[in-house]
């Protein structure tokens, strides 16, 4: 059936959104029968990563020290979050070790 104007624009504006997003690569879909069923190009970790590199190698210049004196330096971290992170750095030296 026809749909009343209200929910075609509803539709129309989110099928925009859809195309926009396949097009930048975050979303892929599948059809099941006449259905269209979407999701995500990427998991949150994999892109987290891709933007991490991207951030580390444009305004970092690829060395992961200068990220570290910035987060630590001007992110106002409190006692709590710099003794997690030296409890990251221990775990990691560890891991290392084996």
């Amino acid at each position: 059936g026809e749909m009343d104007p209200e929910n075609q624009l509803a539709y129309t504006t989110f099928l925009s959104a859809v195309q926009k997003l396949k097009k930048e690569g975050w979303l892929e879909h599948e059809e099941q029968g006449r259905a269209h069923v979407f999701f995500p190009a990427t998991s949150r970790e994999k892109e987290g990563a891709r933007s991490l590199q991207r951030l580390l190698k444009q305004i970092f210049h690829g060395d992961p020290m200068l990220l570290f004196q910035n987060l630590i330096q001007q992110t106002g971290l409190s006692e709590k979050e710099l003794n997690e992170l030296r409890k990251m750095i221990d775990q990691r030296k560890e891991e290392l070790k084996k």
